[in-house]
């Protein structure tokens, strides 16, 4: 381990930090690309990916069934600020409305203790995912409006001023490409509502017969979300192309940079792949900071663009994905030999 450190400090002292900061601004730019299209593309298969995964449950099932957590999906609401509703815009965002029985209070408590990010579950009050609460600018403590988009027989609209007691992660129902997120409320604040839309039983510890295991949720929301419009295919293609061919350059031009100390170094003894492992480490590193660099620049240009609400997992993550693809290039570059000069 020793002569692993000292020979990895030996090829650090021969790196030239003008060309590195050089390679890591020219990555971030080319990365930029990959990480828009990432984050834009992904966004509701890994919002709903997590959702499906946090959600703290052993099996559901459609309609009311005993021994486990019924939920209504309630249809027509949307939640906004007291103070500042904004435009309505159901086709962007329509607001999923999840009703439980205030004596179920500990079972939404189990049910959504994964996904809980603030808060706690409460009788009192409703919970409000992170996509929405990011538009409306709300925290617990706050209060928002539940309006029902039908109307009433005087032709007026019926609306809720309800507390906020939890935010949650974010939430996209499957007709809803906005912000409009998800309200879990008890039914003794909501009044008089619709006919429920759907009902789901969840099984919070056990599989009963003709119920539905948590990881087949899983699996089918990833399903769901796979298809990627030709726009973004290509820009997600081309994006990843050009990051790849990046990473090729930066990883062939650090080799060539460190030729002279790599041969030092096996002529003394040093294995070749300490050189090779050290290269790709180092291009992998370099990549990690440049790709969260470039997705946290993608984040800021796509919620301006479109408002989404996206988060910092999600920028982590496809931080991570460009790095991954930075060691495999890298190590695809370090063992193909180098072209003898004549």
């Amino acid at each position: 381990m020793k002569k692993l450190l000292a020979a990895w400090t030996t090829l650090g002292r021969h790196l030239r930090p003008g060309a590195l900061v050089r390679d890591g601004v020219l990555l971030v730019a080319i990365g930029a690309l990959a990480a828009f299209a990432l984050l834009y593309a992904g966004r509701l298969l890994f919002d709903r990916t997590v959702f499906a995964v946090e959600l703290n449950y052993a099996a559901q099932q459609a309609g009311r069934h005993t021994g486990g957590l019924t939920l209504d999906t309630l249809p027509g609401y949307l939640v906004g600020h007291p103070r500042d509703p904004g435009p309505v815009d159901l086709t962007c965002d329509a607001t999923a409305v999840w009703v439980f029985e205030p004596s179920s209070v500990d079972a939404v408590a189990h049910l959504m203790r994964g996904v809980m990010r603030q808060g706690a579950v409460s009788g009192d009050g409703v919970l409000v995912d992170q996509a929405a609460a990011a538009r409306m600018g709300v925290r617990p403590g706050d209060r928002v409006t539940l309006t029902q988009m039908t109307l009433k027989q005087d032709g007026t609209e019926s609306v809720l001023t309800l507390p906020v007691v939890g935010v949650i992660a974010p939430f996209h129902p499957v007709e809803d490409y906005g912000n409009g997120g998800l309200v879990v409320v008890p039914r003794s604040l909501l009044g008089e509502a619709p006919p429920a839309a759907s009902t789901t039983t969840y099984f919070l510890d056990a599989v009963p017969p003709g119920s539905q295991a948590k990881w087949r949720d899983v699996l089918a929301a990833v399903h769901d979300d796979l298809a990627v419009g030709p726009v973004v295919g290509g820009v997600l293609t081309i994006g990843l192309a050009l990051w790849c061919a990046g990473l090729a350059r930066v990883a062939s031009e650090v080799r060539s940079g460190l030729r002279t100390p790599l041969s030092l170094l096996v002529d003394l003894g040093a294995r070749p792949r300490v050189g090779r492992a050290f290269v790709v480490g180092l291009v992998g590193a370099l990549a990690l900071v440049a790709g969260v660099a470039a997705a946290l620049g993608a984040r800021k240009l796509i919620t301006v663009w479109t408002t989404f609400y996206l988060t910092s997992q999600q920028v982590l993550a496809v931080g991570l994905a460009l790095a991954l693809a930075a060691f495999l290039v890298a190590a695809l570059v370090v063992a193909t030999p180098e072209p003898r000069s004549s």
